[in-house]
């Protein structure tokens, strides 16, 4: 449009020029005033043409800004109707006047349902006084970012996040426009991230990092009440989920965790603080005897059969039990105090529950001794073995010696098995020991026959051991170094060890069996309960646990269960020896049941070897023939 004026403003200077010449040299021929109308005409024509040439540009422009508004509104219109996001604009007093097709995804109304409708109506109610605020500072030229629950068409709800700026019209604002976008699935999964980051992920229950907190969080809010904490572990669970698989293993914990966790209080709460221990934290309680019903509850709990599968899984607990503020007045020195209360209960026998005690704390430096000297106990002949006898009551006559582990360490004096085995199974220590066991008691059966005594020796295999690669080459080695006939060797293993991989365990089992010697499950009854393992594998002997036989005359279940043990034993062509014997009616009422092989402190305690062979000079032995 510039240069149309400069060209147009050149010609008419130059026009002007010329008639200016014209109009002076005519002037003088008295013909001036005809030049000038004719000038002037021509500048007329000109001029008009001029503003011709200028509307036309003009309406161009106006074309052309049309256009461009045109093409801008058909740009707002793509970007407010296919924005991801729920875009809307709303006037000053809440009411919508516009909606893009997002709405419907994050509000459940389309733009018609929307029109006319104040915002507050899909609000949840908790969040209406505080969305208004915000509405209210954007209104006032303060844009406003938040995150809001909104309740959709027909109770759809989310959770929003919000953006809401002014709309300016001159200097005026005329409403707001708002940008929702629906955050409802990444809330939960941060919510999911925080569940995990403070939840056993197997259980559902608090993890360490929870408790911990919870515990701390008692005692900062109410340090004048009484707090009560327990370390629950399961007892068997490692050999049961060594056994069976990690698989069933996890569900066994599961349900040990719903088990507990129907038992809790409103007071309680219950956590998992890894493999098969869990914790209890019992907030601000009266008195101790409260502490101790609850740890009877778990315990009868844990007690009850598991069912998995085709398993039925038994299950005892060992608890510990620390009280704040007597036991310490921390989270570290509560739980750790707690946990050596527990290890008592293991070191008694298991399936109980300690308060922990001052005196307590001695345990773990002795458990670090021991553990340190185990590793020299071999090498400096600490280790005595003690044997059993095994009798026949109807013949009167020992059958054999089951080989008991002792240990005569040089300042503790005798440490008890219950002590030191489980010691020396974490450690692996205990593979070279068993090895020492087997072939000390092999050879002295072999001395006791060549004393004329051909006396069966029963001698326990850990599940280490057992699983050792070169456990049959060692058997056979031991064997044949000692001279013993196998058939005078039983092994012992346990339930656990019976509920392997089936295929391993038949192998292994048929390789021992093929060497001559026998095999027996220790502790039948109390752990491993699918029974087709007895038909599938080369058993000979089942012991039936020393738990079951201390309550004949006490709980029929009990004397039910010994029966029915003893009933299955003989139709399956299997031996049965009953353990823990202490009684005359114990013996009486395994009598009754056709039970005749028998071992137990009624008969005889273990027996050191030269008490066995007076033993033996009293009581008739039973020959075995090869």
């Amino acid at each position: 449009m510039k240069s149309i004026r400069r060209t147009v403003l050149f010609c008419f200077i130059i026009l002007f020029v010329l008639l200016f010449h014209a109009w002076i040299f005519y002037w003088e021929k008295d013909s001036g005033i005809h030049v000038l109308a004719g000038s002037i005409s021509i500048l007329i024509v000109f001029r008009q043409a001029v503003i011709i040439l200028e509307n036309k540009g003009l309406l161009k422009k106006y074309q052309n800004g049309t256009r461009e508004l045109e093409i801008n509104e058909q740009r707002y219109r793509s970007l407010f109707h296919n924005h991801p996001d729920a875009v809307f604009s709303i006037d000053l007093n809440g009411i919508f006047t516009s909606a893009n097709h997002a709405c419907r995804n994050l509000l459940g109304y389309g733009n018609e349902e929307l029109a006319g409708k104040h915002f507050l109506s899909i609000v949840s109610d908790g969040n209406k006084e505080t969305i208004w605020e915000h509405f209210c500072e954007a209104t006032g030229g303060n844009p406003q970012k938040f995150e809001i629950g909104i309740k959709g068409k027909e109770g759809f709800s989310s959770i929003a996040s919000f953006t809401v700026v002014p709309i300016m019209i001159g200097e005026q604002i005329t409403g707001v426009f708002g940008i929702g976008k629906d955050i409802t699935e990444n809330k939960n999964n941060v919510e999911k991230i925080r569940h995990m980051a403070f939840h056993d992920l197997l259980t559902g229950l608090p993890n360490r990092r929870m408790f911990e907190a919870l515990l701390k969080q008692a005692i900062l809010e109410e340090p004048d009440e009484m707090h009560a904490i327990m370390i629950i572990d399961l007892d068997r669970f490692k050999i049961i989920n060594d056994t069976l698989g990690h698989n069933l293993g996890d569900q066994l914990l599961g349900i040990a965790a719903r088990r507990l966790e129907v038992l809790l209080s409103s007071n309680e709460v219950i956590g998992r603080q890894g493999g098969d221990e869990f914790v209890l934290l019992a907030k601000g309680v009266y008195k101790v005897e409260n502490v101790i019903d609850t740890a009877e509850k778990i315990i009868n709990a844990l007690k009850k059969p598991f069912f998995i599968n085709s398993h039925e899984l038994l299950l005892s607990s060992s608890i510990g039990i620390s009280i704040y503020p007597n036991d310490g007045g921390t989270v570290e020195e509560l739980l750790k105090n707690a946990d050596i209360a527990m290890y008592r209960v293991k070191e008694n026998g298991k399936n109980g529950y300690r308060l922990y005690s001052a005196q307590m704390s001695e345990g773990p430096a002795r458990r670090l001794t021991l553990e340190k000297d185990l590793y020299l106990a071999l090498e400096h002949n600490q280790f005595i073995i003690h044997y059993q006898p095994q009798m026949d009551t109807v013949a009167g006559r020992m059958t054999g010696v089951e080989a008991l582990l002792r240990w005569q360490h040089p300042i503790l004096g005798m440490v008890s098995p219950a002590e030191f085995i489980p010691i020396a199974e974490e450690t692996g220590v205990i593979i070279p020991i068993s090895e020492w066991v087997l072939r000390t008691a092999c050879f002295q059966a072999k001395n006791w026959c060549n004393a004329g005594y051909d006396i069966k020796v029963g001698v326990n295999l850990s599940p280490r051991h057992f699983y050792q690669k070169n456990l049959v080459k060692t058997i056979e080695a031991v064997l044949k170094e000692t001279g013993l006939k196998p058939d005078l060797l039983d092994l012992e293993i346990t339930e656990g060890i019976a509920a392997k991989d089936r295929i391993l365990l038949n192998l292994k089992l048929t390789s021992i069996r093929s060497l001559g010697v026998t095999i027996s499950v220790d502790d039948f009854g109390t752990g491993y309960s699918s029974l087709s393992y007895l038909t599938n594998f080369p058993i000979d002997t089942l012991k039936i646990a020393r738990e079951f036989i201390v309550e004949v005359g006490r709980d029929p279940a009990s004397e039910a269960i010994i029966s029915s043990i003893i009933t299955m034993a003989k139709n399956l062509n299997l031996q049965v020896i009953a353990e823990g014997v202490e009684t005359e009616k114990q013996s009486l009422f395994l009598q009754s049941l056709n039970c005749s092989l028998m071992q137990g402190y009624l008969f005889s305690k273990p027996l050191a070897p030269e008490e066995v062979e007076k033993l033996l000079n009293e009581v008739r032995p039973v020959t075995y023939t090869s």
